[in-house]
């Protein structure tokens, strides 16, 4: 959430978030486009499980949801 949270703070280019956050520009520039939907999925995750984040189930790389699931540890 870290990722989707500076977009909205910040105007940074995706060579920058990915540079920052070291991940890839195409990962980067997913999760803006997706943030929206990053956020909701977030929240969802959230509500429902106070112990441990639940698997989001979708078509993401892999790497784009351990950048999101790590916000919950």
């Amino acid at each position: 959430m870290e990722v989707v949270n500076v977009l909205d703070r910040e105007s940074v280019s995706v060579r920058h978030l990915a540079k920052r956050f070291n991940i890839g520009k195409t990962q980067a520039a997913e999760i803006a486009k997706n943030k929206e939907d990053i956020r909701k999925k977030a929240a969802a995750a959230k509500s429902t499980d106070t112990d441990k984040p639940r698997l989001l189930t979708s078509n993401w790389p892999r790497q784009m949801i351990a950048v999101i699931l790590t916000q919950y540890r």
